[in-house]
């Protein structure tokens, strides 16, 4: 299992990458995207139903 270094490790790599090969990763976001597509969906209408219910409660 990773730890939290080798996370902030790899977090700072991938930025390191991205900034060195803008093209190659705006690529591979695409890629990732159009694969995981129906997933994304899922989250986005998971967050929109989260908030509204955050509005309804702080609402009363």
């Amino acid at each position: 299992m990773a730890t939290e270094a080798d996370r902030i490790a790899w977090r700072i790599h991938g930025r390191e990458w991205r900034a060195a090969n803008p093209e190659r990763a705006k690529e591979i976001s695409r890629e990732w995207y159009h694969r995981n597509r129906a997933k994304v969906a899922e989250v986005r209408k998971m967050k929109r139903e989260a908030s509204r219910l955050v509005k309804v409660v702080a609402n009363g």
